[in-house]
C-alpha cells in the first residue's frame, strides 16, 4: 500500500508539472498592431539616442489588458509626443527603474564566469525560483512581464517580453533531464500580433525562441515588480464606411538636419477643392525630430470629403534659419488616404533631401489631384457695383471668402449669401464670421460654405451671429446651430 501511495504521488506530481497553462492574452487582439522600432531622443543637448521601448509596450500591452481597455490597434508607430507616445515611454521609464536591480545583479559576470549559473536560473522549478515565480501568475491567468538578458557575441540585447502562458512536458522543474520540454509562451513588441515560444538550449547554456535561432539571450528574469496602471482612453479615430475620407495620414522622414522643436515647428495645410483650406500648427508639438527617422501623424478633417477633391498637402514653417535658427532636410513623405478603415497611398516624394526649409524656404507643396483650388475660383468674377446691389457690393473685392485673402467673389456664390436681401446684413454676417473670432465648437476657422450657409438673406448680422454663439454655448453641435439660427 506504501508503495502504491508513493507511485500515486509521483504520478500525481508529474502530471501538475507536465500541465501546458494560457492566459487569455491574445497578441493579435491585446498587443499592439505595430512593432517596436523606435528610437529615443534621450537626452537632445548630447544627441544621446537609445532604441526600442518594449518595456513600455509590454507595460502598456499588459495595463489595458488588466483594466479590461481595447488596446489602440494603429498599424503605425505613434509619433513623438502623441498620446500614445508618451504613455508607453513612461511606462518604460517604469519598467527599466523598477527592476534596476535584476539588471544590475546580470551584469557582474566578469569574463562569462557565471553564464551557466545564470542560464541554470531560468530552469529552476523550486519554490522562488524562476519557474515557480512564471507559474503564480500565468495558474491565476495573469501575464507576466519578463527581462531578457543578453547572451555574449549575440543578436537578441537585452530585451522585455511578456509570458502568457507555459508547457512543463516532462521537465520537472529540478534541473534533471527535459529541459528542452519546457516552454515559455509570450507576446514580444518585437513581432506583432505574433505568440513566440522561449526555450531553453542547454548545450550552449542559451535561451532562444523556435521561429528565430540566431536570437540568444543567456537568462530571464520574472518582473514581479509590475504594478498595473490605469491607461487613458486614447482617443481612436472612428471607421466610417461612407466611401468618403475622414482622415488623412504624412508619413514624414528627415533626413541628416532634424526639426529643432520648441520654437522651430512645422504646420500641414491640407487643399480641398470648394473648401477653404483647412490648417494644422505645430504638428509635432514643438518637439525635436530626430535626423533619419520617421514620424507618423494622423490629420481629421473638418469633413469628409472624396479623395478626388483632396487638391494637395503644404508643409509651412517660420525657422530663420542660418547658423542661429533652425534648417530641417525632409527626405521623403507619404500621403494616405484613411477611406473605410484603410489607408490609401496618394503620393510620395522623396530626394536627399526633397526640400530644406531654411531662413529662405518656408514651404513645399505636393500636389495630389490637379484641378483649380477651389470652385469659387474657376468661376469668372462678376463684378456688381453698389448701384446694382449693396450687399454684393459689400462682399465683391471687400470681404475675403477665405484665409488666404481671396475677395473675388463667385456669381453664383454672391447670389447664394445676398439672395433677395437688399442691405448689408448678410455680407457683415459672413465678415464676423469667417474672421471676427466666431467659435463654431471646435475652433475659429470656418469652412466658408458653412458661414455661407449660416448668414444666407440674414436681415440682421448681429441677431444671426448672437443667435449661434447661443446655441453653441447650449451644447449645440455646429450643423444643429447653424440650422436653428439660418434665416427660412
Amino acid at each position: 500500500m506504501k508503495h502504491l501511495i508513493t507511485a500515486w504521488l509521483i504520478t500525481f506530481s508529474t502530471l501538475i508539472l507536465a500541465q501546458e497553462r494560457h492566459t487569455s492574452f491574445d497578441p493579435a487582439i491585446h498587443g499592439f498592431n505595430f512593432e517596436n522600432t523606435f528610437t529615443n531622443d534621450f537626452i537632445k543637448e548630447v544627441d544621446w539616442r537609445t532604441n526600442g521601448l518594449c518595456g513600455g509596450m509590454v507595460y502598456t500591452a499588459l495595463d489595458h489588458f488588466l483594466a479590461g481597455k481595447p488596446i489602440p490597434r494603429q498599424d503605425y508607430r505613434p509619433a513623438v509626443h502623441s498620446p500614445l507616445h508618451d504613455y508607453i515611454y513612461d511606462r518604460q521609464v517604469h519598467s527599466i527603474a523598477d527592476n534596476i536591480d535584476k539588471w544590475a545583479e546580470l551584469g557582474v559576470n566578469p569574463l562569462g564566469a557565471r553564464n551557466s549559473e545564470f542560464f541554470k536560473w531560468g530552469l529552476e522549478g523550486k519554490p522562488g525560483g524562476r519557474i515557480d515565480e512564471l507559474r503564480a501568475a500565468i495558474d491565476r491567468g495573469i501575464p507576466v512581464p519578463l527581462g531578457l538578458f543578453h547572451a555574449d557575441d549575440h543578436e537578441g540585447g537585452d530585451h522585455q517580453i511578456l509570458a502568457i502562458g507555459y508547457k512543463m512536458g516532462r521537465y520537472r522543474g529540478d534541473l534533471g533531464p527535459y529541459q528542452t520540454d519546457f516552454e515559455i509562451y509570450v507576446y514580444d513588441p518585437n513581432k506583432k500580433n505574433a505568440k513566440r515560444t522561449l526555450k531553453a538550449d542547454p548545450g550552449s547554456e542559451q535561451w532562444y525562441y523556435v521561429d528565430d535561432h540566431n536570437k540568444r539571450w543567456q537568462t530571464y528574469f520574472v518582473d514581479r515588480k509590475y504594478r498595473s496602471h490605469n491607461p487613458p482612453n486614447l482617443a481612436q479615430a472612428a471607421v466610417h464606411n461612407d466611401g468618403k475620407v475622414h482622415q488623412l495620414r504624412l508619413e514624414i522622414t528627415t533626413g541628416s538636419d532634424d526639426l529643432r522643436g520648441g520654437n522651430d515647428n512645422v504646420d500641414i495645410e491640407v487643399g480641398v477643392y470648394g473648401m477653404s483650406p483647412q490648417r494644422f500648427n505645430n504638428i509635432n508639438n514643438s518637439r525635436r525630430w530626430i535626423d533619419n527617422y520617421t514620424q507618423t501623424i494622423e490629420l481629421s478633417l473638418n469633413q469628409p470629403v472624396d479623395r478626388s477633391d483632396i487638391s494637395h498637402i503644404k508643409l509651412l514653417t517660420r525657422f530663420s534659419g542660418g547658423m542661429g535658427g533652425d534648417n530641417w532636410n525632409v527626405n521623403r513623405v507619404t500621403v494616405k488616404a484613411i477611406e473605410n478603415g484603410q489607408a490609401h497611398d496618394m503620393k510620395t516624394v522623396e530626394g536627399q533631401p526633397w526640400v530644406r526649409f531654411t531662413g529662405q524656404r518656408h514651404e513645399a507643396q505636393i500636389n495630389l489631384n490637379y484641378r483649380a483650388a477651389t470652385t469659387v475660383n474657376t468661376q469668372v468674377p462678376v463684378i456688381v457695383h453698389a448701384s446694382q446691389d449693396r450687399c454684393h457690393a459689400s462682399l465683391q473685392n471687400k470681404i475675403a471668402w477665405d484665409y488666404q485673402g481671396n475677395k473675388r467673389w463667385g456669381q453664383n456664390n454672391l447670389d447664394r449669401l445676398c439672395g433677395s436681401v437688399g442691405t448689408e446684413q448678410p455680407a457683415q454676417c459672413f465678415k464676423q464670421v469667417m474672421h471676427g473670432g466666431v467659435n463654431w465648437g471646435g475652433g475659429t476657422q470656418w469652412q466658408w460654405e458653412n458661414a455661407l450657409k449660416l448668414c444666407a438673406s440674414s436681415l440682421n448680422a448681429n441677431r444671426t451671429v448672437v443667435c449661434f454663439k447661443k446655441a453653441i454655448k447650449q451644447g449645440d453641435n455646429w450643423s444643429s446651430a447653424i440650422n436653428a439660427c439660418k434665416r427660412g
